[in-house]
């Protein structure tokens, strides 16, 4: 399932659909934001990808479909900014 993030460290928005997570952990990582400034913070890996995502990220659900997502190890992103490099 595609989310959209967005806070502090991201420029714009970037969309990722990463694999291989349970039923309804997005929802739980939504829910630890609305714990700010208690919670916990989020590491994503995938092979040599890795991908920190702090407790002040915003997690919007997408409506959109994979498509146009770059896959790499299985940890797709887009990023909607016009700057090509990572945050």
């Amino acid at each position: 399932m595609p989310v959209d993030l967005s806070g502090p460290g991201i420029l714009a928005t970037r969309r990722i659909a990463p694999k291989g997570l349970r039923a309804g952990f997005w929802d739980e990582m939504a829910a630890n934001g609305e714990l700010y400034p208690l919670g916990v913070d989020l590491l994503l890996v995938a092979g040599p990808e890795i991908m920190g995502l702090p407790r002040s990220t915003t997690i919007a659900f997408s409506s959109e479909s994979e498509s146009g997502l770059h896959e790499e190890n299985g940890l797709n992103q887009k990023d909607s900014s016009s700057n090509e490099g990572r945050s």
